[in-house]
């Protein structure tokens, strides 16, 4: 160089910030030892860890995890005009509340009730046909339900009560307008074969499928799941159906497991949560919109 002339250094590079560093600690740091984590957006897959035994292809049963995917089946098939949200269990099955000590208010039940688990059906109708792979049908479980719970626990609309039930008449319901034998084949031909999803209903068995919780799957099936979703390529008109907090104060809540295992007061959609990291609901848990199907077993969309 000349003597008027300086040479500077080349600066260094700007570190990239791992903005994922302290999820990644995190998780290596918990106590869980198999786990699969994945965060997503419309756009695709922004972040994944796996850990121990757990990949994105690990096939699991997802227990209530499986409540979303069939409340979007059910609101594809409202969509698409087979049921619409107030049609009644008996406009498809015939023996619906023809007991003659059945409750009359039965009759008065909804698709919206039973997606919103305010049919009024009981929780302590969870009777054991609904986990029996063998001996029972859907339809054969339900009607021993029906017989053996002759009283609605509350008038339908009025009350949320968590109680799988709900689901399985709902999908009885659409097994019947669509004349299928299963719930998986409603699924498959719904939303399942369509947009290429890899889940499948099987539990307990494929004779009797619980629509509640019986959905084994992949967590990376789940979340592309969860991208077309958000997306809205699975549904268009309904999609911001699913939003709406269907079970507002001051509505009761019967068995709530979240409130019971966290104490937080969390609300219900059409077959998911409305999350609210807080004792009581706030006026902020209208705004601040979390949805959510966490299961028994660890999967937690």
């Amino acid at each position: 160089p000349t003597p008027d002339e300086t040479t500077l250094p080349t600066p260094d590079p700007t570190p990239e910030i791992d903005v994922w560093a302290p999820v990644r600690s995190a998780l290596i740091n918990s106590p869980i030892p198999d786990l699969t984590f994945s965060v997503g957006t419309e756009a695709g897959v922004v972040f994944t860890y796996e850990k121990g035994a757990a990949t994105l292809d690990t096939a699991m049963k997802i227990r209530s995890a499986t409540k979303w995917v069939t409340g979007v089946t059910l609101l594809k098939l409202v969509e698409q005009g087979t049921l619409t949200l107030q049609d009644h269990p008996q406009t498809y099955l015939p023996w619906w509340g023809t007991d003659a000590d059945s409750d009359s208010r039965t009759s008065l039940i909804t698709l919206e009730h039973l997606l919103t688990f305010t049919s009024g059906l009981p929780y302590d109708s969870e009777a054991f046909c609904l986990q029996m792979g063998i001996l029972w049908t859907p339809e054969t479980c339900v009607q021993k339900v029906m017989r053996d719970h002759q009283q609605l626990h509350s008038d339908p609309g009025s009350t949320f009560v968590y109680a799988q039930i709900n689901l399985k008449v709902a999908a009885l319901m659409a097994m019947a307008a669509l004349g299928k034998s299963n719930w998986n084949e409603v699924f498959q031909e719904v939303i399942g074969t369509p947009e290429k999803l890899q889940m499948t209903y099987s539990v307990p068995s494929s004779k009797n499928i619980l629509a509640a919780g019986g959905l084994e799957t992949t967590p990376r099936a789940y979340g592309q799941f969860l991208e077309k979703v958000l997306r809205r390529q699975i549904l268009g008109a309904r999609h911001d159906d699913m939003e709406v907090d269907r079970t507002p104060n001051p509505m009761p809540m019967v068995f709530p497991p979240i409130q019971q295992s966290i104490d937080e007061e969390w609300h219900y959609g059409y077959a998911q949560w409305r999350e609210c990291h807080h004792l009581a609901w706030q006026p902020s848990c209208d705004t601040s919109i979390v949805l959510s199907s966490p299961g028994a077993y660890g999967c937690y969309p």
